[in-house]
Formats: structure tokens, sequence, C-alpha cells
């Protein structure tokens, strides 16, 4: 008994009574820093080493060389590891020999469990600027700087107050203008861009007690050749014009001076895109004009038939508001022809074609089945009746 003890360095193996000042409890050995101990299987002595006391010891600095190789974990993450590695490594300290080494373990465990969460910081900023007011309605030009489609998973509208009146529009990140109409004259209105959470811009602004627009723009574009005329220019003794294209990052792509109350210009883009174009007299806008490319929805086109199946046409609504897109379709037919026993039918194929792509639906029509139309012989005392269509036969005596 005594020896089995002693594997486990108890000072007083046999029990023999003894007088202790810690009386009723055992003590051990290790309860000394770098205590010696006997080894079972050697007379020799060793000095019994925290590290040794798992088989892990290579553990720990591969884990740290792990976290060395982490240089972007976030502050927060890195101030939680600190913390957990520090309160481990505390309660290590306290306890001691082969439980501190187990420490040492779950310290660099609370290290790798740690998970690093990706939060999205939104940087969008926008600001208001006032194009045009008139007795009517009122127009307003968007800037968006730090765009991120994220920021636009919670709707932002735009939102017109004033006496009697409230207007809201979605604002998405393509928008550029704001327009709102059928406003009273002479009245201040007040235009806010918000969601749920902020506040990103407001602006106020009074619509005029007369007209004040003075001129029209028309603008459209074919490919990428874009086509702008000004129209009805009513210009003062010594006053300009300048007519300026934007795109909808706020790039000039296109400026002229006139004075001409009649004027067509066009030029060249290098692809489709959305445009805007402000007719400015002595620093005031008086006209404006948009082209804005479509985005049609080619996923759902509408189908629409004659009563004959033979003209067909199919739309494409422009998922911006725009005018939808309307194609004519070309019709081809096949016919199955119905047997006696059989329905036939006749399929129509209607086919549209717009930039390279072909868009098809087809419709059918049943034809019943004709029926036998039989016809009987008579003949040495019997009836043979035979299908003038197919030819089927059939006796009385069948």
């Amino acid at each position: 008994m005594k020896n089995e003890l002693n594997n486990y360095n108890i000072t007083n193996a046999d029990a023999a009574k003894q007088s202790f000042s810690n009386e009723g409890k055992l003590k051990f050995d290790n309860d000394k820093r770098d205590f010696v101990r006997e080894s079972v299987s050697s007379d020799s002595k060793e000095s019994f080493q925290v590290a040794e006391a798992f088989e892990e010891k290579e553990a720990a600095p591969a884990a740290a060389t792990d976290e060395q190789q982490q240089p972007d974990l976030t502050e927060l993450s890195s101030a939680s590891t600190s913390s957990a590695a520090s309160s481990v490594a505390s309660a290590s300290a306290s306890v001691g020999g082969s439980v501190g080494a187990l420490a040492g373990v779950l310290a660099s465990s609370v290290v790798a469990a740690v998970v690093v969460v990706a939060v999205f910081l939104s940087t969008l900023a926008i600001s208001l600027s006032l194009v045009i007011a008139d007795m009517h309605s009122l127009t307003f030009e968007v800037t968006m700087t730090g765009a991120d489609e994220r920021d636009f998973e919670q709707p932002i509208y735009a939102i017109l107050t004033g006496e009697d009146t409230y207007r809201e529009q979605e604002v998405k990140m393509d928008t550029v203008l704001l327009t709102f109409d059928d406003l009273m004259p002479g009245k201040e209105y007040l235009l806010t861009i918000k969601n749920e959470e902020k506040v990103f811009a407001e602006v106020s602004a009074c619509t005029t007690t007369e007209p004040s627009q003075n001129g029209e723009i028309v603008s459209y574009m074919q490919g990428t050749e874009v086509f702008v005329s000004v129209n009805n220019a009513n210009l003062k003794k010594g006053e300009y014009y300048t007519l300026i294209g934007k795109d909808a990052a706020g790039n000039v792509v296109f400026s002229k001076d006139g004075v001409e109350p009649f004027t067509e210009y066009s030029f060249m883009v290098d692809e489709p895109k959305d445009l805007y174009f402000y007719l400015v007299v002595g620093g005031k806008t008086y006209a404006f004009s948009q082209i804005a490319v479509p985005d049609y929805d080619f996923a759902n086109g509408v189908w629409l038939w004659s009563d004959d199946k033979l003209n067909a046409t199919v739309t494409f609504a422009d998922k911006r508001g725009g005018q939808p897109l309307v194609l004519a379709a070309t019709i081809t037919r096949k016919r199955v022809d119905p047997t006696c026993e059989e329905e036939g039918s006749v399929t129509y194929t209607a086919k549209a074609v717009y930039e390279g792509k072909t868009y098809t639906e087809t419709q059918s029509t049943v034809l019943e089945a004709l029926g036998h139309d039989y016809h009987g012989i008579y003949e040495d005392g019997d009836i043979t009746y035979t299908c003038s269509r197919c030819g089927d036969t059939y006796s009385n005596e069948d």
C-alpha cells in the first residue's frame, strides 16, 4: 500500500499518526515549485516539467504560428481573444501543475474558436440641388457618393411635404433627377431623402408665381448616337443659352452655346447610357430632358394574338418605368389532320426578334376526330360496310 501511494508522491504513505498543521489534509510534494520526485522505473531523479505533462506540447507553438498569420483580425476580435486567453492563463497559474498545461491548451482553443464577422459599413452620402422651379413643378438633382447596392436593400425614399402636400418617390442607385408635378404656385416645399434609420439630405424650394421655363429640350438615342434639339428658346438681346449633357456620374459629355430658338445637335457615345440635358441661360436652368436607357423585362413578355391566330405581338415592360417595348411577330403554322378516330391540331408559332435574340410562343387549336363514314354493299346475302375515309370494314356477321 505504501509503495503504491508513493507512486503519487504522498508523504506519510503508511498512515502513521503524526501531528500536522493542516490536520486532516494530505500533503502533496508538488505543492513545492520544481519539486523532485523518485522515478518508478529508475533510481535517477528528474525535475518535473509542466510542459511535458501532455503529448500536445507542440500544439502551443503551432497555434501561435497560426495566430501570427492572421494580421487582418479586427481589434474587437483581438481584444476578445486576448481577454479570453488571459482569463484561462490566470486560472492555470492559480491551479498549477497539470491543470496549468490543460488551461494552456484551452487558451489555444479559445483563440482558434474566435469567429470574425464582417460588418458592412455604409459610406453612402446624398446631396440635393434644385434644377428647375416652375409654377406647378419642382425638379431636383440627386448626387450620390459611396453608393453600394447594399445601401438600397432597405428602401430609401424622397418625400416632398408642404401645405396639404405629401409626395413620395423611391430613390434607386441610378436616380439622378426627381420631379414633382401638380404643385401649388408660390408655395414652399421640403424635400427629404431618408430610410427608416437615417436622413440623408434635405432641401427646401418654392414654386414660382409665373411660368419660368424658357425653351424645351427633346432628346433620344439610337444605338450609340444621341440626338438632342432645343426648341422655343426665347432669349433677350445679348443672351445666349448653354446646352449641357451629363452622364449618370455627373461627367459632362456634351456642351454647346447657342442663340437660335430652334437648333438640332447629334453626337456619339461609346455605349448606350443614361444622359441628362440642361438648358442654362445666365446661370439658371430653364429646361431639361432625360434619356433613360430602358431595362426591359424580357423574362415576362406579354403576348397578344388576333382571334384568327394569324397575327401576334409581344410586349416587354420597362422596369425603369419608361415606354414598353412592343414587337410584331411572324407566324408559322403546322397542321396535323384528324383521322376517323384521332384528333388533329393546328399549331401556331409566333416569333419576334430583338437585338439578335428570338422570343417565341405557340398556341394550338384542336381539330376533332372525323368519325367513320361507312357505306354498305350487299353481296351473296351479306352486307359489308366500308369507311370511305380510312377503308375500315365490317360485315353484318361481325
